[in-house]
């Protein structure tokens, strides 16, 4: 029925200007309203139809031209013969109903519920996600995380934002159980590790790192744990030899015992036409060792003597 009116229209005004003797165009030009832009246009009175072309705007829904700003008189053909060779028409907007979505990609991290809201809606930035190991940095609006997304109002499209991430570091620190001191490892999380160099204690063998203070789970090192921990050193007791240069007397057994363990000194040996005077930590017989506990290296200890005088008396039975 409105096409027919429309036609009807058309051919009421051709026959009004035919009949008047005029062939006047019409200029019209197009006020917007934050729509696309519409270039103006020239109607002639010859036309027998108007196409007016339709803008868009975003969240918005396009609702006619209409002839006054306060768009209360919609657009007719009819008005063109109270037109004095121009007309300007005015765009009128119904905002739309349709809500949008800003997704978040976590790129491994905790899950971030999605914001949906109407196009233009206040919105705030949700809690931070985390992730195991790392500090979370910044949402982005690219997936190469070169630009900051700046969290204002509800766009009027769906979009995804990105997590960018900055890795930690964490640090193995080292218990050595009275051995050498070993420099903490600090590095970043995930990457590869190497152990230490072997700490070194005193009468002792080192027997590896473990990872918790009673020994019993050895630790493997690979790459960096995701937080702090310690480890401890393992140590076996080494068994060391004291042993013995009689120097001509008779043979005493050597000690192995435990280094710091409790030691005695031997049964003394003998030598004929000698009496025993000490064992000597030293070939040259100048230092006089003293038992007490194992040391912590095998050492020899030399025997020394020293030499008995005799008295031979005689019996003159008379002489």
């Amino acid at each position: 029925m409105r096409k027919v009116f429309l036609l009807f229209a058309v051919f009421f005004l051709i026959f009004v200007l035919s009949s008047c003797g005029e062939n006047e165009n019409i200029a019209i030009s197009f006020v917007e309203n934050g729509g696309t832009e519409v270039e103006d246009i020239t109607l002639s009175a010859d036309s027998t139809s108007v196409d007016f072309p339709n803008p868009t705007k975003e969240g918005f829904i396009f609702d006619g031209w209409f002839l006054d700003e306060a768009l209360t008189e919609p657009f007719a053909l009819s008005a063109l013969l109270t037109q004095n060779g121009s007309l300007t028409l005015y765009a009128k907007w119904t905002a739309s109903v349709v809500q949008y979505t800003i997704t978040f990609e976590s790129n491994g991290g905790s899950v971030v519920s999605a914001i949906t809201a109407d196009p233009g809606a206040i919105i705030t930035q949700p809690t931070n996600p985390t992730k195991t190991g790392y500090t979370f940095d910044n949402w982005y609006s690219d997936m190469n995380l070169t630009t900051v997304y700046i969290f204002q109002s509800m766009p009027s499209s769906n979009i995804t934002l990105y997590a960018k991430w900055i890795i930690n570091n964490s640090t193995i620190s080292f218990e050595e159980n009275g051995g050498t001191s070993v420099t903490d490892i600090i590095q970043a999380i995930g990457s590869s590790v190497v152990a230490p160099a072997d700490p070194t204690k005193v009468g002792h063998t080192f027997a590896g790192w473990y990872s918790d203070s009673n020994l019993t789970t050895p630790y493997v090192f690979t790459t960096m744990p995701d937080s702090n921990i310690t480890l401890y050193a393992k140590w076996t007791v080494n068994q060391l030899t004291i042993s013995f240069e009689e120097n001509g007397g008779s043979l005493v057994t050597d000690i192995t015992q435990a280094f710091g363990s409790n030691v005695t000194a031997p049964a003394n040996p003998t030598k004929e036409g000698h009496t025993f005077a000490g064992w000597y930590s030293d070939t040259n017989l100048t230092t006089a060792y003293v038992f007490s506990t194992v040391p912590a290296s095998n050492i020899t200890l030399y025997a020394k003597w020293t030499v008995n005088s005799y008295t031979i008396s005689f019996e003159e039975n008379g002489g």
